[in-house]
């Protein structure tokens, strides 16, 4: 059905939205600072973006499922091309493709 109707999935449009808000907060489009556990990354891997941030740990499920925990490996699997995007627009536009790939995968599920 979802075919049919031309939709992404639930886990594909969760993707998007977490990625969509962590990019206005990461612009400030939104008045949500960010914590002072979120760090910038100061060394790049071969797969991370250029603004990409240090993942954060918990042991704690609570704190673990929370959205910036959540969201920053999410981030920093994105393409350099989306997250230069300069518009909301823009990088949903140029987001959805690579989330789609991201829900798809098996590690999503550790996401």
């Amino acid at each position: 059905m979802l075919q049919r109707l031309e939709w992404d999935s639930l886990a594909t449009r969760r993707l998007l939205n977490q990625g969509t808000m962590f990019f206005k907060i990461h612009h400030g489009l939104v008045n949500i600072p960010f914590p002072t556990v979120v760090i910038p990354s100061l060394r790049l891997g071969r797969a991370n973006n250029t603004l990409s941030y240090q993942p954060i740990q918990s042991r704690v499920n609570t704190y673990r499922y929370s959205f910036f925990v959540r969201t920053i490996p999410i981030w920093n699997r994105l393409p350099q091309p989306v997250i230069a995007a300069t518009t909301v627009s823009q990088f949903q536009t140029l987001a959805l493709p690579a989330l789609r790939d991201m829900a798809t995968t098996p590690t999503h599920q550790s996401l």
